[in-house]
């Protein structure tokens, strides 16, 4: 049996109001979010993350980015592996787009995307038995048409930025 999820929303925000003026504040921002996922199979889970983006303030800013996701779980659970592209563009900072995406256990992932690029994630989980399981994930993004990453302590010259964890768990 296969199994569908739909979610939209809309955001509309602006820096406030002047009462005096009877006007809008310097900057108005739209954001329009829309998310599909299919449980094609008890394994197999597909998805689908849209994310639009519109600034007005002196200029004119706007983003889009889509993401799909493929999440594969072994019959036995003990495997389960996450694959997530992601592809890009915003004209700037303010335009910049968000995305949840999967990581270890207990580390939140919510990175913010500008420029145009595209990014790959997995995130591969084994349990060894009741009481351990090993994680890691492996994160690459390539910025189109960039000299470098980042800036101060996180600076990478040429245009990718790499991550890999790797993370043991213990319960008893």
């Amino acid at each position: 049996s296969a199994n569908w999820e739909l979610f939209l929303r809309k955001n509309k925000r602006s820096n406030g109001y002047d009462q005096e003026a009877n006007s809008s504040l310097e900057k108005e921002s739209h954001q329009i979010r829309f998310s599909l996922n299919y449980q094609a199979t008890p394994q197999w889970r597909l998805g689908w993350k849209l994310v639009s983006t519109g600034v007005r303030s002196t200029e004119i800013e706007r983003g889009a980015g889509l993401a799909q996701d493929v999440v594969f779980t072994s019959k036995s659970e003990k495997w389960r592996i996450n694959f997530r592209w992601l592809q890009f563009h915003t004209d700037g900072f303010d335009s910049r787009l968000s995305f949840y995406e999967p990581d270890v256990l207990g580390a939140l992932a919510f990175p913010f995307f500008q420029g145009n690029g595209h990014r790959t994630a997995v995130v591969l989980r084994y349990l060894l038995n009741k009481d351990v399981r090993i994680e890691g994930k492996w994160g690459h993004t390539q910025y189109y048409g960039a000299e470098s990453v980042g800036n101060g302590n996180t600076l990478s010259i040429g245009p990718y930025r790499n991550e890999i964890k790797l993370q043991l768990n213990f319960s008893w």
